[in-house]
Parts: C-alpha cells; sequence; structure tokens
C-alpha cells in the first residue's frame, strides 16, 4: 500500500523548498523595485532634466497629432469623402488650428475611460478572507514567521482584487507554513499549490531575468563607480537623443501630411468648380409640372 502520509510530508518539504526559493527571489525582485529603481530615476531626472522636458512635451504634440490624423481617417470611413476635405471638418471643430501650424498645447484630449468598478465581495469570499486573517494578522499572531507575513501582503491584495481562487490557494499555503497538515483537505490541495508555487517561482525568474537587463539593475552600486556612472550617462544621453529625433521625424511627417491637405483644400475654395451651361444651379427650383394649362 502508498504510505499516504509519507507522500504527503514529501509534497510539504517540496512546498517549503519552493516557498523559500519564491520568497529570496522576491525579495530581490523587491529590493530592485522599491531601492535602485526610485535611485535610478531621480538620478535621471536630475542629471537630464532640460532633454526629459523637451521629449515629455514633444511626445504630448505627436500625440495630439496622431488624434487629429484618426480622427480624420474615420470622417473619410463615416462619408466617404476626400481627406483634405475631411481634415478640413476635422480642423474646424477643434481649436487651436491644426497641426501644421505647430500648436497642439491647448487641445483637448480624449477622456481617459473610466476604471472598472470593483466586484462586490461575496460571501464565500469574506469567510475564506477571515480565516486568513485569524492565521496571518499581525496583530492577531505576534509570532509570524517572515514568510507567513509575507503572505499576508499577498492576502491582502488577492482580497482586494475579490480574487476567490487565489484567497484559497493562500489559504493551503497558510496551512502548510502554520505546519499544520491536518488542516489541508487532501494531499491534491497541497500539490495544487505547489504547481502554484512553482508557476510563481517561474514568473519571478522571468521578471528579473528582465530586470538585470536594464540599467536601473543594481544602480546604488553604480553611484559608487564613477566609470561605470559615466558609461550610464552615456547610454541614457544616446537613448534620449534617439527617442527625441523619432518623435520629431513623427511630428515632422505629420505636418506636412496635414499642411498638404489644407494646401489641398484651401485650393479647391478658391477655384470653385463651375456650372455648366444649361445645367441645373443651385437655388433654382425646376419646374414640375408638365407645361401650362
Amino acid at each position: 500500500m502508498v504510505d499516504q502520509d509519507a507522500l504527503f510530508k514529501a509534497e510539504e518539504r517540496k512546498c517549503r523548498r519552493e516557498q523559500a526559493r519564491l520568497d529570496s527571489l522576491r525579495r530581490e525582485l523587491e529590493e530592485y523595485e522599491q531601492l535602485d529603481q526610485p535611485a535610478f530615476v531621480s538620478w535621471l531626472y536630475t542629471t537630464f532634466a532640460l532633454e526629459l522636458t523637451t521629449l515629455r512635451e514633444q511626445r504630448a504634440v505627436l500625440t495630439r497629432a496622431f488624434s487629429v490624423l484618426h480622427a480624420v481617417e474615420r470622417e473619410v470611413e463615416a462619408r466617404g469623402t476626400s481627406y483634405d476635405r475631411a481634415f478640413e471638418r476635422v480642423a474646424k471643430r477643434q481649436a487651436p488650428p491644426p497641426v501644421f501650424e505647430n500648436n497642439f498645447e491647448n487641445r483637448p484630449e480624449r477622456d481617459a475611460p473610466s476604471p472598472p468598478k470593483a466586484k462586490p465581495a461575496s460571501g464565500s469570499i469574506k469567510e475564506c478572507y477571515r480565516e486568513l486573517v485569524r492565521k496571518l494578522h499581525p496583530d492577531l499572531n505576534s509570532n509570524l514567521t517572515t514568510q507567513q507575513r509575507e503572505l499576508w501582503h499577498e492576502v491582502q491584495q488577492a482580497y482586494h482584487d475579490r480574487d476567490l481562487p487565489r484567497l484559497e490557494q493562500l489559504a493551503t499555503m497558510a496551512g502548510v507554513l502554520d505546519e499544520s497538515p491536518a488542516r489541508l483537505a487532501s494531499l491534491s490541495d497541497l500539490r495544487k499549490v505547489l504547481r502554484t508555487l512553482r508557476q510563481a517561482t517561474g514568473e519571478l525568474t522571468r521578471a528579473l531575468r528582465e530586470a538585470k537587463q536594464e540599467p536601473e539593475w543594481h544602480f546604488r552600486e553604480a553611484l559608487k563607480s564613477p566609470a561605470r556612472l559615466q558609461r550610464l550617462h552615456t547610454l541614457m544621453a544616446v537613448e534620449i537623443a534617439n527617442d527625441l529625433g523619432e518623435v520629431e521625424t513623427g511630428i515632422t511627417e505629420l505636418e506636412g501630411l496635414f499642411a498638404g491637405w489644407h494646401q489641398e483644400r484651401a485650393a479647391a475654395n478658391h477655384h470653385p468648380r463651375k456650372v455648366r451651361p444649361g445645367k441645373h444651379r443651385p437655388g433654382k427650383q425646376r419646374s414640375r409640372g408638365r407645361g401650362r394649362g
């Protein structure tokens, strides 16, 4: 016969090892996000204040230019008209004048989409959360381990998201950390927790791999090395210059496009189409009778 108790303990040991690995990866990522990234951003905006302000302003101009382009495309599709005529209609609806006059600063942007409403908490969610509060709340449990305190933060996030499946998994994990296997429903529950832990470990590993490619990685160490800081300064100067060049190229292309439409429309308005002799002129009413009686 299979010793279920031995299998249970083996799976429990795997869960503990995976949880320890997960906690180590999480601490490394949190150190990067909470210490290195803020330090890098502070240095970046202090060192390249003027360049980043210019880049932000030009990006705003480009964004508004694209909004005009999309409005023109919608006008063409809806009315089946030409681009120059559609551009004229869009320009009349908007203020200040269109982009070829390089004046987009005060144009209103589209309203941002409203945030989704929070899902109401069901009885099952509240019940599961209350059980986890009894196990993991720091005010009710003075001897919590580091892993249990970290688990408590995950519980709060899952409750905020109204994520019942996640709360149930956290309840199982809390039973493992509490060294109370009797509280777990079955061996399958423990194996489900192990799969969840491995999935989370994989996601954190990928996140750390990507973070290590960023200039912010271990930035606090770079502050102690003038040579490394100088290399980073050169790298960021090039990146910002390239970004600004791409944005300004986009603005120039759209300005040229809009100016062409504007000129086409101005020429059409200056030289109206002539009415051929004998044709019906606007404003004249044709006689619908068959003749005089």
